[in-house]
């Protein structure tokens, strides 16, 4: 079948990367952008960790995915096609492509085959498989019997027990118990010749049974506080029992009132407590609850008085109160039911639903702190689902009319509908547009949106320019040129909302895009000059006009310094001679920059110490020496060196020069100090990086070479870390920072350009990647960009591991896990 596409191409979405490293802007060049193509999503979505996984899968296209409920948390964890139901196991994930087993700790493109001939994978209402320890374990009927069987890091399962009595494979259920670490799980007792509840730690010796005569028809509820829930009949009634993880724990859980009940049901476990519906003689089926440190239950509501039940199905707590579907007077129907008592309240129905939804059958329901979300259909056998979201009034309530949660396979399968998130709720959902692929509706999505297109296909020749985070937020903003030749500046919040600051005439703001961290103040240039972007702005301002039509002159018109106030920027003027300017700027509209310097010609970039911008011009009769300025029109020479001086960079503490063969530490006081190798390269090559214990990190040359060094300002503890190929100095890129981190890029002849990291000791010097095996260069080796950059806790980076293209990854400052972040062309 042809589907049309409808609407426009929609970019992919990008997450954030910056640099600290004194104001430059951190860039990283991503080959392509996608067209979206219709696919669909296997296996459901299994939960793991605080994110979720699931499959995609199209014709061409096909991989296991991973979401946190956002765009930017959204990643491909491999190509794989993953038709089905997976395993959590942490921290591993166990899944099946056709009937090999994997697993994956959610590093991208770093599964691992666990059996190439498992057999057909489970589905979901399967539960005879669970995962504990990062091992898959499961019960395999065998011989008349039931083995429970494990498997992980060795290369064949084993037999951890085996039970001789068979019986039917409805087991009611194998899960992990987050308790105390320990599986539990319904299996024939040798003895008693009935169903027994187990636990396991995963060994022999570790296989209890904690009870006996298990009713199959209820899988065993897991609640907080180590409680395991289970049903059995006694005296002819079925009942609820407790155990705690020892065989002394079980407890029948007996009545509060004075009539025992029967026949539990529909289970709702809300932080302690256990709600479910349950019958008597007197009420009928009713509500009933018990907390952990209970050992009787008791009637929550009596929603159709007498012995007339209202078989109630608890779906959440929301706002205080049970919200629970109830057949009363004839009528089904939504209940708010307070579980605290106050005066004049009480149970009441929902009667601000649409007319065509208040009747529905109600298969689910998730509430976070402000919103509930409602899966119901006008019968429960009905596969025509609508999507509910309420505040809890009327006003702030809407049922959307438009089928999000019919044609889903997982529907059929038995899956959940709604999937619980930090961000509101997520579900897969077909759009004939771009197949079933995972959406959301959280409290700030006006209608559900795509997450992300699992499913794509690439533009040529088109490319993305990933920048930087938004100050002070958790947004980011990029620059973008299509396959069209197409520009646009775009602004971009972590739910995946697009807010195109400029377009077309963004021409090259990706190359000078930088922000002010103290401020929130974002400026960029373009080919009519400076521009800023207040805090939580969405249309620039120009702050400096270029004044000068001379293409060669134009690109020196960028911001290159922040400052505690503004930023400092070079600009041409003056006439018939070509002058530099050195001007500062607070970013405000309408304001005027004030003029720092007017020099012909400067050297590297000036850098702040201290109140003062200290940068290095050449004057005839000084050669090429240091000054600084303090404000406009304020030149002052700093010291005057025997020979030509490069302006390095700071620390928290110090001011670093280079002069000939040696490096200068200034900490505000006379005399400086000579500490060790001199820089090897200049600042606008290679920029010298600071880390987060006030080292200095910059490359440095002896007899061994070009080698990374660290000093923090004092000769002594001057260091030469690197020594990668001896007597020869090799290819260094990108230095950055991660608190106390450094990161960067090296060549080795074997493994080509990789990334390394250290920190600032020579033994804790080391590679950690080589993606692209063997000596071809893993890493961009294009320098018109940095291809490292920092964020919160993590080094992000540009590399190619040989299968998604070049795309972007990222390293913990701990140095692990290294994770492929997007591939934005799968």
């Amino acid at each position: 079948m042809f589907y049309p596409f409808r609407g426009a191409l929609a970019l992919p979405l990008l997450i954030a990367i910056s640099s600290r490293v004194h104001g430059d802007v951190t860039s990283a060049f991503l080959d392509e952008l996608s067209l979206p193509t219709i696919g669909s999503i296997t296996g459901g979505l299994t939960n793991h960790g605080d994110t979720y996984y699931f499959g995609s899968h199209e014709e061409e296209t096909a991989g296991l995915w991973r979401t946190n409920g956002t765009t930017l948390g959204t990643i491909q964890v491999n190509s794989q096609e993953t038709d089905a139901f997976k395993i959590s196991a942490p921290p591993y994930l166990y899944y099946w492509v056709d009937k090999e087993l994997w697993r994956s700790n959610g590093i991208p493109h770093r599964q691992t085959l666990v059996d190439e001939s498992f057999g057909s994978p489970p589905k979901r209402e399967d539960y005879l498989f669970g995962g504990l320890g990062g091992d898959l374990f499961w019960l395999d009927n065998v011989d008349g019997g039931w083995d429970l069987r494990r498997i992980g890091q060795g290369p064949s399962s084993v037999v951890v027990l085996h039970l001789p009595r068979g019986g039917a494979r409805s087991f009611a259920g194998m899960m992990h118990h987050d308790g105390e670490g320990r599986l539990v799980f319904f299996a024939p007792h040798p003895e008693t010749a009935t169903t027994g509840l187990w636990t396991t730690d995963g060994t022999a010796a570790g296989t209890v049974v904690l009870d006996t005569g298990i009713d199959m028809e209820q899988r065993p509820i897991l609640a907080p506080n180590n409680s395991i829930y289970y049903t059995k009949r006694l005296d002819g009634r079925t009942q609820l029992y407790r155990n705690h993880g020892t065989p002394e724990s079980s407890l029948l859980l007996g009545s509060k009132e004075e009539e025992d009940y029967e026949d539990p049901d529909e289970f709702l476990v809300e932080e302690d407590i256990l709600f479910f519906q349950a019958s008597d003689s007197v009420h009928g089926t009713e509500l009933w609850r018990v907390a952990h440190d209970d050992n009787q239950v008791e009637r929550v509501v009596d929603l159709n008085p007498g012995n007339n039940s209202s078989s109630p199905e608890p779906l959440a707590v929301f706002q205080g109160a049970l919200w629970t579907m109830a057949r009363v007077d004839g009528s089904t129907r939504l209940w708010h039911i307070p579980l605290e008592a106050h005066a004049g309240t009480g149970p009441s129905r929902i009667d601000w639903l649409p007319e065509d939804v208040e009747d529905h059958y109600f298969h689910q329901a998730i509430a976070n702190d402000t919103e509930v979300y409602l899966a119901s259909s006008s019968s429960k056998s009905n596969k025509t689902r609508w999507l509910t979201r309420s505040d809890g009034t009327e006003r702030g309530s809407e049922t959307y009319e438009e089928e999000w949660l019919t044609e889903i396979d997982g529907i059929e399968d038995g899956y959940p509908h709604l999937y619980p998130t930090p961000f509101g709720a997520l579900f897969p959902s077909f759009k004939i547009s771009v197949g079933t692929e995972i959406h959301r509706l959280g409290p700030a999505d006006e209608n559900p949106v795509l997450i992300k297109d699992a499913n794509s296909t690439p533009i040529e020749n088109g490319r993305a320019v990933l920048l930087q985070p938004v100050p002070r937020t958790t947004d980011i903003q990029y620059f973008t040129i299509t396959a069209e030749n197409e520009h646009a500046f775009v602004h971009l919040d972590i739910a995946g909302r697009r807010d195109v600051i400029r377009s077309d005439d963004a021409v090259d703001i990706g190359w000078s895009l930088t922000t002010n961290e103290i401020t929130g103040t974002t400026f960029f240039r373009d080919n009519e000059g400076l521009w800023s972007l207040l805090p939580g702005g969405s249309t620039p301002s120009l702050i400096y006009d270029n004044p000068t039509t001379r293409s060669e002159r134009q690109g020196l018109n960028f911001p290159f310094t922040t400052t505690d106030s503004g930023i400092l920027f070079l600009a041409v003027s003056g006439a018939p001679v070509t002058l530099l300017s050195m001007l500062h700027s607070n970013g405000l509209p309408g304001g005027t920059p004030e003029l720092m310097v007017r020099h012909e010609t400067y050297k590297d970039r000036p850098v702040n110490f201290e109140g003062r911008r200290y940068f290095v011009i050449n004057k005839p009769a000084l050669c090429i020496q240091p000054w600084y300025t303090t404000g406009p029109n304020s030149i002052s020479r700093f010291v005057t060196f025997a020979s030509e001086v490069r302006v390095m960079g700071t620390t928290n503490s110090h001011l670093y020069f280079s002069q000939g063969d040696q490096l200068w530490s200034y900490d505000g006081r006379f005399p400086m100090v000579s500490v060790g190798a001199r820089a090897a390269v200049s600042f606008l090559v290679e920029p010298p990086v600071a880390d987060g214990d006030d080292r200095f990190f910059y490359l440095g040359q002896d007899g061994k070479g070009i080698e990374l060094w660290v000093t923090d300002g004092s000769s002594e503890n001057t260091e030469r870390l690197t020594d990668i190929e001896p007597g020869e100095s090799v290819p260094f890129r990108s230095l950055t920072a991660v608190d106390d981190t450094v990161f960067f890029a090296a060549n080795e002849e074997d493994t080509g350009l990789e990334l390394w990291m250290s920190d600032g000791t020579e033994e804790g010097t080391v590679r950690l990647t080589d993606l692209m095996e063997g000596e071809e260069d893993s890493l961009p080796t294009d320098r018109e960009a940095a291809i490292i950059g920092a964020h919160g806790d993590y080094a992000y980076f540009a590399a190619d591991d040989g299968v998604h293209g070049m795309e972007l990854w990222r390293v913990h400052q701990s140095g692990e896990p290294i994770e492929l972040v997007q591939d934005l062309v799968p």
